[in-house]
């Protein structure tokens, strides 16, 4: 079953899609809630106030007020905000956009798809609007600082403003998940795996370590992986392959941020991606709902099929 993409970025809408946590529930498990400093751009038109950072059960965002310093109406925009820990590294990449079809982006499927079907409202001149930040990812390093490393800017005029730092961020992020054998999964109902997988600057998948150690399971989820896309990973504006830790949850959200403390506690670093898979009720001929990461990426069981047919 395809899980709803919703409305919204990588990282940006108001609204978003249903994982198998609701936003609300995301909100309430938030143990890295900050307001957050943040470095501009030399000579920035816009600037971002009140940079406040929540991640939850399903997803991780940023709020704040993004405030148009000229005397210009802006009627696109497309922003990258990095967020860095306390001794100023890099964690991970969030983005914002007003347009579903923004231009002179980085050429990088991934960032296009995060950011389409945002808030399409314009910017007055010397005016703030909130707006969001979003990512698929849960997120373990606590950021304590942001900085803007792309702005794109058109304004009603036609005129335009672009900066983007020479050493640009991007993790590598899910694009498309399709799952086969979705039967199998009842063996490790009630199950919570963690792992780590390898994405190659292709966007392939390679298994790296699952927590799960039986031969049956990750002999069942390498089958999965011939049909997972992910986007293209920058590290310092140079295309890099990455690892990137998951968490598959089987049918037991109820227990997941009992896990997630656990993971706390052992200090897993840097970013999670979460990928649910749920039956749809307890009946004996219940579906297995799939969804991941707030619903930035192309979830579901016919994708094999709809890939296929060059869909």
């Amino acid at each position: 079953m395809l899980a709803s993409r919703g409305r919204f970025l990588l990282l940006i809408a108001a609204l978003l899609s249903p994982g198998i946590a609701s936003s609300q529930e995301g909100h309430g498990y938030d143990p890295c809630s900050a307001e957050l400093p943040v470095a501009h751009p030399p000579d920035a038109p816009i600037s971002l106030q009140k940079v406040n950072f929540f991640t939850g059960t399903d997803h991780s965002y940023v709020a704040t007020d993004l405030t148009n310093k000229t005397g210009k109406e802006i009627q696109d925009y497309a922003l990258i905000l990095e967020l860095l820990d306390s001794d100023g590294h890099y964690i991970v990449s969030l983005a914002a956009a007003n347009t579903n079809e923004p231009k002179d982006l980085p050429s990088d499927v991934g960032l296009k798809r995060w950011l389409t079907g945002g808030d399409e409202r314009r910017i007055a001149p010397h005016s703030a609007a909130p707006r969001t930040f979003h990512s698929p990812f849960l997120i373990f390093t606590c950021p304590a600082s942001a900085r803007i490393s792309m702005i794109r800017l058109r304004f009603s005029d036609g005129s335009k403003f672009k900066y983007q730092t020479p050493s640009l961020n991007m993790p590598t992020a899910p694009v498309k998940l399709g799952f086969d054998q979705l039967a199998d999964l009842q063996r490790w109902r009630h199950s919570i795996v963690t792992g780590i997988l390898s994405i190659d600057t292709q966007g392939h998948a390679q298994i790296e370590h699952t927590d799960l150690g039986t031969p049956e399971f990750r002999e069942w989820l390498e089958n999965q992986l011939p049909n997972w896309r992910f986007s293209t990973g920058l590290n310092e504006g140079r295309v890099e392959s990455q690892h990137l830790q998951f968490i598959l949850v089987i049918d037991d959200s109820a227990n997941l941020r009992t896990q997630l403390e656990l993971m706390r506690k052992k200090q897993t670093p840097g970013i999670v991606l979460p990928i649910f898979a749920e039956r749809s009720d307890s009946s004996a001929d219940a579906r297995w709902e799939l969804s991941c990461c707030g619903g930035f990426a192309e979830v579901g069981s016919d994708l094999r099929k709809r890939s296929a047919a060059g869909h």
